[in-house]
């Protein structure tokens, strides 16, 4: 997974710092960021998990972080980030110390760990970042406090995606406290209370999202279909869009394609309603699918009620020059198309595939007849419609003395210059 590790300094980090990007770094790949820099605008699609170390600066945290700007799971070391995140309804701190208390044993975060006693978290004192006494909202579960006779002052809470937070927010995926700011201290058995809050965070146990509902597809154009669905889930990250031939009227799964996998923001409130338009073969018939991924795995499929045919391509035909065109050496002749939207198209002199000369590259050219002899001529375009494939067409072209007037090189010139015609 993808972790990005806000610290108090990217270039200069803390030793507790330093030991928490290594050990992330273990099975992650984390990218540091200062608690100075703002929150990166593509955060959803760049990372699957964001971690505040012990020593980030409630001065310094860019407000942005607040709500649903971290539409992606959050664990939170420093305490600096609780209120920001909706964490706590107050301002939390740092107790030093060696121990903890565990709460409750029942919790993935705490497995194998034993309710009602103390646990060594640290080799020497080090701080141990908490929740202030009565400020973890219902929602919060609280793991690890300080101490039995301190069992307010939460050093580990976990939250499930779409509970209420303490600000009144929802939670758009999971958060959790866990206030082992030295990690450089860290006993093997708090290290292991932060590799499975680490994991907890990003989807262990939980499973795959919902997959969206009320599916449906629409042919906009011969390359062109509309995919639209609803949002059915709280915990998704991306959502998987996929195209299948058709068998026997159904979608043939096991031959379905992935046409794009695109990140989304799980802040979005469930039942929004996500539309989508992809570039498709022309004349084709298939079903088209969308699955919702998250931290917990990929959902099945859901596919539109039934397949869609795109139709075919309408033709490319040369508009310029016209049919019998002559024209005399020396003239700029423009050169056009008229047809499907295209990506791409060349002009030869001459068949391509037998040694044509290439003329140009764009949607509109003028030809230099220039030193040309006189005699027939046949023009190429080989167009690229949108979609794939290629398309080529030809129009001869007899360069001679003008005749009966029927020769306009200038209306020829402006046609070209006007591009698609």
């Amino acid at each position: 997974m993808r972790i990005l590790l806000v610290v108090s300094s990217t270039t200069n980090p803390t030793p507790g710092e330093a030991a928490l990007r290594d050990r992330l770094a273990v099975s992650h790949t984390v990218t540091l960021q200062g608690h100075a820099s703002p929150r990166p605008g593509n955060l959803a699609a760049a990372y699957d998990l964001v971690v505040f170390s012990g020593s980030v600066s409630a001065v310094s945290l860019d407000a942005a972080w607040g709500g649903a700007g971290t539409p992606i799971p959050a664990l939170a070391v420093g305490y600096a980030s609780f209120l920001l995140l909706g964490l706590t309804s107050g301002q939390g701190g740092a107790s030093t110390g060696t121990t903890g208390y565990i709460l409750d044993a029942s919790h993935p975060i705490t497995s194998g760990l034993t309710a009602g006693v103390d646990l060594t978290l640290y080799t020497s004192s080090g701080a141990r970042n908490r929740a202030g006494t009565g400020t973890v909202p219902a929602s919060g579960l609280r793991l690890v406090s300080l101490s039995a006779a301190n069992s307010g002052l939460a050093v580990v809470v976990a939250y499930e995606a779409g509970v209420t937070l303490a600000d009144g927010s929802t939670a758009p995926a999971r958060r959790a406290i866990c206030g082992l700011a030295d990690v450089h201290l860290a006993t093997s058995a708090a290290l292991g209370i932060l590799d499975r809050a680490v994991a907890w965070v990003l989807g262990a146990g939980s499973g795959p999202p919902a997959p969206p509902t009320s599916v449906s597809a629409t042919a906009r154009s011969a390359t062109r279909v509309e995919i639209s669905h609803v949002d059915a889930s709280t915990t998704e990250t991306y959502w998987r869009y996929y195209a299948a031939p058709d068998l026997a009227g159904s979608p043939d799964t096991g031959s379905a394609v992935l046409l794009e996998e695109v990140a989304t923001t799980t802040g979005a409130p469930t039942g929004g309603t996500v539309v989508r338009e992809f570039v498709v073969p022309a004349a084709s018939t298939r079903w088209y699918g969308v699955a919702a991924r998250g931290s917990g795995g990929t959902s099945g499929i859901a596919w539109a009620p039934s397949a869609v045919t795109t139709p075919a391509l309408p033709p490319v035909l040369i508009s310029s020059p016209g049919p019998g065109a002559v024209v005399p050496a020396g003239t700029l002749v423009g050169l056009a198309i008229t047809g499907p939207v295209y990506t791409g198209i060349a002009w030869y002199r001459g068949d391509p595939d037998a040694g044509g000369v290439l003329l140009g590259t764009a949607s509109g050219i003028l030809y230099d007849t220039t030193g040309r002899p006189n005699g027939v001529e046949v023009l190429y375009a080989r167009v690229t419609p949108e979609g794939g494939g290629t398309v080529t067409v030809s129009r001869p072209l007899t360069i001679g003395a003008a005749s009966g007037g029927g020769w306009d090189a200038g209306a020829y010139a402006i046609r070209a210059l006007g591009g698609i015609i």
